[in-house]
C-alpha cells in the first residue's frame, strides 16, 4: 500500500473515531454506561495511534511549514 492510499485509510479512521468520540463524549446517556467506557475508552486509544500515523506520514509537511527556521533579512 502506498503513502498516499495509507494516509487515506488513516484520515478516514480519524474522521470516524471523532465522530464516536464526539458523540458518545457529548451524549454519554445515549448508550449504557458500559457500552460507553467499551466504545468511547477503546476508540480514544485507536484515535490517539491513528493521530501519531498521521502525523508520521505527513512529517515532512510539518518540518517544512512548522518547524522551518526564519532566514535573517
Amino acid at each position: 500500500m502506498s503513502r498516499k492510499q495509507l494516509l487515506k485509510v488513516i484520515n478516514i479512521g480519524l474522521g470516524i473515531l471523532f465522530l464516536d468520540m464526539a458523540v458518545t463524549g457529548l451524549f454519554p446517556d445515549l448508550v449504557s454506561h458500559d457500552i460507553f467506557h467499551i466504545v468511547h475508552e477503546k476508540a480514544g486509544k485507536v484515535f490517539v495511534f491513528f493521530a501519531i500515523a498521521h502525523l508520521a506520514l505527513n512529517w515532512n509537511w510539518v518540518k517544512l511549514t512548522l518547524l522551518k527556521k526564519k532566514k535573517k533579512a
